[in-house]
């Protein structure tokens, strides 16, 4: 069973801050990401010799679907989905662009 506050070092808890921690460190550190996958992964069949951490990154700093999207740049809110949004709600989806980091801008 995995220990997320014990295992991943979430110091203050399970709150929004601590996964949004996690996730950079996820980004930023291929252990530490590779051992999160296998654990969410229930640790089968073998631990990944490679992941995605950006991916793991947007899943674990978003806590919408769309948000997730724009991070990874896949799906509706990718191109012509973004102008559309854009148009209709633009200074929401303009503040949320800003608070990206710049490697999803």
């Amino acid at each position: 069973m995995i220990d997320y506050v014990k295992d991943y070092g979430m110091e203050s808890g399970m709150s929004p801050d601590s996964f949004y921690d996690l996730a950079k460190r996820i980004l930023n550190n291929s252990d530490l990401a590779r051992q999160f996958k296998w654990d969410t992964d229930r640790r089968a069949p073998e631990k990944p010799t490679t992941v995605d951490q950006k991916k793991l990154y947007c899943m674990l700093s978003s806590s919408e679907t769309q948000d997730e999207s724009v991070c990874n740049d896949t799906g509706f809110f990718s191109d012509i989905g973004k102008k559309i949004v854009d148009a209709e709600i633009g200074d929401w989806v303009k503040e949320l662009y800003s608070k990206l980091p710049s490697f999803v801008q």
